[in-house]
């Protein structure tokens, strides 16, 4: 099980509501942020995201489609604003299942602490597990660096020479 639905936070308890409707509209749920107070969001962000990516199209039918199941299950006592996008081409990576999608790929990693004296990393992702990444650094070599010190990972595309698909 994803660490994204366990337990009984209302995130959990919303990606477990929400996660089928994508599923249902031919998406998967990529990421899912609440912003606001804590316990009483003022926002839900939902990024959605499916092969050859989502359409305008695409993320307002699944707005609609969320907007009612969030009504009627009733989890949000205040009012909120629900933001349904894609999670962009240079995307946050949170799951292991995103970073797996992505070996081979240039990442940049923010860290919480130094690794090797290191707090930001660019580099190519080359292979992962649930405790750690191996990244490698130009001129650097290979970097193991700890899933627990990454504060923020986001894909990098060149866009002068594209990304792979």
């Amino acid at each position: 099980m994803s660490s994204q639905t366990e337990g009984n936070s209302l995130k959990a308890k919303l990606w477990r509501l929400l996660d089928p409707v994508v599923a249902d509209e031919g998406l998967s749920l990529w990421d899912l942020n609440l912003v606001g107070a804590s316990g009483r969001p003022q926002r839900i962000q939902v990024f959605v995201d499916r092969d050859g990516g989502v359409s305008l199209d695409d993320c307002a039918g699944v707005s609609r489609r969320m907007g009612a199941v969030l009504d009627v299950e009733g989890l949000l006592e205040n009012a909120y604003n629900l933001e349904v996008s894609s999670p962009g081409v240079e995307r946050t990576l949170h799951r292991l299942e995103h970073f797996q999608q992505y070996l081979g790929e240039s990442v940049r990693l923010k860290l919480e602490y130094a690794v090797e004296g290191r707090r930001n990393i660019h580099g190519s992702l080359q292979a992962v597990n649930e405790e750690e990444l191996e990244v490698d650094i130009p001129d650097v070599g290979l970097l193991l660096v700890p899933r627990e010190a990454i504060r923020r990972a986001n894909l990098v595309v060149d866009f002068a020479k594209g990304r792979k698909e």
